[in-house]
């Protein structure tokens, strides 16, 4: 019985300690945050892959960001419900070989590679399903279908 009871406290203290969040972080990131997210409140603050993430939700949506080490945001990904995308979006979709598939997962994907240019490369992520196939893809916002790319980590 004491072994048990022992077992079970260090277990519990490696399930607290290793899913730790962080609630307070440098400065430098909370700007970078309230630079593209004013008001966004109960943030989770995380690493992942080495990159300072804040996970939120905004107008019910879940919101994370990747920030690099200077405080400047690398990578948003946004969850979208189909009925919130824009309608040449939609419409893509629905013209595509996968109409008929189930979506799994929508999300909008905004990248910036070098956070010194105001460049920021965005398109929207689908996950699909039908049967035991899965499939990634891309619709940029022109309406444009793509393989999913690769931007490393996020």
């Amino acid at each position: 019985m004491r072994r048990t009871v022992i077992l079970a406290l260090v277990t519990a203290f490696f399930m607290i300690t290793g899913c730790e969040k962080y609630n307070k972080v440098d400065p430098i990131y909370q700007n970078g945050l309230e630079e593209i997210y004013p008001h966004a409140k109960r943030v989770e603050w995380d690493y992942d892959d080495g990159y300072l993430t804040a996970e939120f939700y905004d107008n019910g949506m879940e919101i994370k960001i990747w920030f690099d080490n200077n405080g400047n945001w690398l990578c948003v990904k946004t969850e979208m419900p189909f009925s919130k995308l824009p309608q040449n979006i939609k419409d893509a979709f629905t013209n595509s070989d996968y109409a008929h598939w189930r979506i799994d997962d929508i999300d909008y994907i905004q990248i910036r590679k070098d956070p010194t240019v105001p460049d920021v490369i965005s398109y929207y992520e689908f996950d699909v399903e039908k049967g035991e196939m899965d499939r990634e893809f891309v619709i940029y916002p022109d309406g444009a279908i793509a393989d999913k790319p690769y931007y490393g980590s996020f």
